[in-house]
């Protein structure tokens, strides 16, 4: 059957809400330009956010720059959850699950282009990976704060010379190295606190981390990877619950922001979810429901408890 010309104003007004979505992000992305380093040095050494500073400066705009923070985190979250609400309350064309994946896209995109705003955690699940990849350390045994000084070059503090061996002081380490404290250290509101997260979440971030990259760059390959799975939460979304709900997943501000922002394992979480479901919809996938059922044990215990 052909379409009829009345489809294609569904699709538009789809479409328009989509971009709305999109450049509420985009205006997340402003808070991160504009905000204060409350939480160093999460944010003090972006140059982006440097030189956005100083052209502000500049113009003599300072005093109304939280005003601008504010307007712009506002919008960041009332238009992706007006978009999310107009899509769920309005008739959405079947076709627009397209729109739907690339709108997640462009979102995770906007997310990953910002450091992490609100929350360090990033930082911690790389931190574990650091303790075991590098230092073969057991996070459930040892706080991060046992790996807080270690021998390394100046130039390369990130790159542990005695791999599980902290030191104290200079003389502790072999030539040229020197007592360095560990560049993730700075990022930390954990270290006297031991793993609380399953082997499954553990041994993600021990895959991740890469030996040689500093920590900015790995707790961008976390980000990266935790927004690959945000989108394939939003595809499974749309393919088994439809259009509507892939939308809502996709737009709300939390999912993306915790996700390719705060490198969190929420996402994770939800995959199993999904999984649980499917399982107890199909009625009989006993291997499904216990592999979902495992999963949330192996990211977080008590989930596995609830399951």
């Amino acid at each position: 059957m052909s379409k009829s010309p009345s489809d294609a104003s569904p699709r538009r007004s789809f479409v328009a809400v989509a971009l709305v979505a999109v450049l509420g992000v985009a205006a997340a992305l402003g808070v991160g330009l504009l905000m204060h380093p409350e939480l160093p040095p999460l944010l003090a050494d972006w140059s982006l956010r440097a030189s956005t500073l100083t052209w502000l400066h500049t113009l003599g705009l300072d005093a109304v720059r939280p005003l601008l923070i504010g307007v712009f985190f506002v919008l960041s979250v009332a238009l992706p959850t007006a978009a999310a609400w107009i899509a769920w309350r309005s008739d959405v064309p079947a076709t627009a699950g397209r729109w739907v994946l690339l709108s997640a896209a462009a979102i995770a995109l906007l997310h990953l282009a910002s450091p992490p705003r609100w929350s360090s955690d990033a930082f911690l699940f790389a931190y574990y990976g650091k303790i075991q990849s590098v230092h073969h350390a057991n996070p459930y045994a040892l706080p991060g704060r046992a790996f807080a000084r270690t021998c390394a070059l100046p130039k390369f503090p990130h790159r542990a010379a005695t791999p599980g061996r902290p030191c104290r002081a200079d003389s502790h380490c072999p030539a040229p190295s020197r007592c360095l404290i560990d560049p993730f250290v700075p990022y930390q509101s954990w270290l006297e606190v031991r793993a609380a997260y399953g082997p499954a979440a553990l041994g993600l971030f021990r895959a991740l981390y890469v030996e040689i990259a500093p920590p900015e760059a790995n707790v961008l390959l976390l980000r990266l990877v935790m927004a690959l799975f945000f989108l394939l939460l939003v595809a499974l979304t749309l393919q088994f619950r439809g259009v509507r709900a892939a939308a809502v997943l996709a737009w709300l501000p939390l999912g993306a922001e915790v996700s390719a922002n705060g490198g969190h394992l929420e996402v994770l979480i939800g995959l199993a979810l999904i999984g649980l479901l499917t399982a107890h919809r199909s009625r009989g996938s006993m291997v499904l429901l216990g592999l979902s059922a495992g999963l949330l044990a192996a990211l977080k215990i008590h989930l596995g408890i609830l399951a």
